[in-house]
Formats: structure tokens, sequence, C-alpha cells
């Protein structure tokens, strides 16, 4: 299998074309391509490394994590994306949406796990010193994400 790794924020116009060419990738080639998404959002309310480009990417990337947790990962990336503004009352309303009820969609959006998860994220990307996204990964290789298709195609050999 090819495994393919995707530091992103929700804000960011590059990150959203990258993670649905990775999503196609994943239904084109269901049994050979795995994708990983992990958080990197360019807002400095969660991430110190990070000036704020994109003001309410944390608050999105809790949401993106809580769907996660739901079991709503796919639904919640593309839906997320569409989003312009990131503020609570619109993310909240998501829960319809993902189909999950509300009350149990505001526990996970304060949970502390999906904040753990989320500054888990945040904190490996800083580790490996990155300062923008989005970063692709194609077994453990980072690659140019404009060539993302082209590669996976290649290594499976088409």
């Amino acid at each position: 299998p090819i495994s393919v790794l995707i530091y992103f924020d929700f804000g960011c116009p590059a990150c959203r074309a990258c993670s649905f060419k990775a999503l196609d990738l994943t239904q084109r080639f269901p049994a050979q391509v795995h994708v990983v998404f992990k958080h990197w959002p360019l807002d400095a309310e969660c991430n110190p490394s990070s000036p704020t480009i994109h003001a309410g990417a944390c608050r999105a990337a809790l949401a993106g994590q809580a769907a996660a947790l739901a079991g709503r990962s796919r639904a919640a990336l593309r839906r997320i994306f569409q989003i312009t503004d990131f503020y609570p009352h619109v993310l909240r309303g998501l829960a319809t949406d993902f189909q999950v009820a509300p009350d149990r969609w505001k526990e996970l959006l304060a949970s502390a796990e999906v904040k753990r998860l989320v500054d888990r994220d945040i904190a490996e990307g800083n580790s490996m010193r990155f300062n923008q996204v989005p970063m692709v990964y194609v077994n453990g290789r980072n690659i140019d994400p404009q060539r993302l298709v082209q590669r996976v195609e290649r290594l499976i050999g088409r």
C-alpha cells in the first residue's frame, strides 16, 4: 500500500485542492492508497509556530477532529473546506451535516481529547520545522503537493 500523509489547514485553498485530490486517489485506488490527514492550522490561537493567516482555523481543526471521533472524518473534510468563516456558531451547526446528535456534537467540540489530538498534530508538525501547508509525504518522502496524483499513479504503475 501507498501511504500519504498530509498536514493541512481548513482555511488554506491549496490544502483544500490537495486534500480533495488525496480523497479522489483513495476512491480510485482503495486497496492501494491510505491517506492520513493531520492538522497544522495557520492560526496562532493554537499553533505557536504560525502567525494567524487563517483566523478561526484552530476552531475548524477542532471541528474536523470532533467529526473524526464521531466517525465522520471524510464528510467533515469536504464540508469544513466549504466554510469560509469559522465562526463558533457555524461550526456548532455542523452536527446536522454530520448526523451527530447536537448534544454529542457540542460535547465533542469541547472535549479535552479532541484538543489533545489537534495539539499532537501541531506539535508533530512543529517538530518537523515546516512553516507552510500543505505538507505532503508519500511513503515517508516529502513531495510537492502539486505532484501528489502523478507520484501516486507512478508508484501504482499507471
